[in-house]
């Protein structure tokens, strides 16, 4: 069963504003602004309010301390995981004698034994120290093109003196390389980050004067991969096995280019003010 308040459609409401955003709440207007600037909100009965309002510059966030936790395979440490046996005919009795002997050339499955085997994940800190341009850990000379792991980019900055409670800040963070991220203010989480939505309303953990941001960036095991792949590395020998070129070092293929990680681009905060006009004297 669905009800409709039929009153809801005539209560008072924004209808349209100059302003970033508008809404009435507990009979008064809101008006939230990214600019110092004088804006208007028309709300639903004609009438209109309109406010100045001042927004603190945004603060440029220029330089990062950044250390990359490495990931990369323990290879003194190899460990088997798991030993897999089939008796002859097992692929036959579930697919098929015909289907065997396209895929084994028999039309009976011949036995197999197979073992796998994991190493353990060897974590090393790589510290950056920091740095004034967010580019790819690929093109960073302490980090290279065969580095995958999580990022810890770090920075401080203070709030001007003519901050108050009705002001607040968005961290706008150009790029993740379009992997998974989060974002910490004075030690407290405050968001996740995914490639679509990299910005975050961080203003309920700020704190008048000095503030530190840390955002963690997370990539995927591409990079180390490629490591293993290359002239020198371990599974080197695979580099001309057609059957998977993207893996196994063919340096033409465009899944073998190393990909780029890290938090890039520009990265700001961007402010607003949020301003309580006069209470609106309406039945709402």
């Amino acid at each position: 069963m669905v009800v409709l308040d039929k009153n809801s459609a005539d209560s008072l409401h924004v209808v349209s504003t100059t302003a970033d955003k508008a809404y009435i709440s507990e009979g008064s207007v809101y008006m939230l602004a990214s600019q110092t600037g004088n804006y208007t909100a028309t709300l639903s009965d004609g009438s209109t309010v309109t406010q100045d309002i001042t927004v603190p510059n945004d603060i440029e966030l220029p330089t990062w301390n950044l250390t990359v936790e490495k990931w990369s395979p323990d290879l003194n440490g190899i460990q088997e995981y798991a030993t897999e046996s089939r008796p002859e005919g097992w692929a036959s009795d579930i697919i098929g004698e015909e289907a065997s002997e396209r895929l084994f050339g028999d039309p009976v499955s011949p036995a197999y034994s197979s073992t796998e085997y994991i190493w353990p994940t060897s974590k090393e800190n790589i510290n950056v120290g920091p740095i004034s341009d967010l580019i790819s850990w690929k093109d960073i000379p302490e980090l290279g093109e065969y580095v995958s792991g999580i990022g810890y980019y770090e920075t401080t900055f203070t709030l001007p003196d003519n901050w108050n409670s009705s002001n607040g800040a968005y961290l706008d963070i150009e790029s993740i390389s379009g992997q998974t991220g989060a974002v910490y203010v004075n030690g407290q989480k405050v968001s996740v980050l995914n490639p679509r939505d990299t910005v975050a309303d961080i203003t309920d953990f700020l704190s008048p004067g000095e503030n530190t941001i840390k955002v963690e960036v997370t990539s995927i095991l591409m990079n180390a991969l490629r490591d293993l792949y290359r002239p020198g590395g371990l599974y080197e020998e695979h580099t001309t096995n057609d059957r998977y070129p993207g893996w196994t070092g063919n340096a033409d293929s465009e899944n073998n280019q190393s990909r780029d990680f890290g938090m890039t681009g520009n990265v700001v905060l961007k402010t607003y003010t949020k301003s309580v006009t006069v209470e609106v004297n309406k039945d709402i």
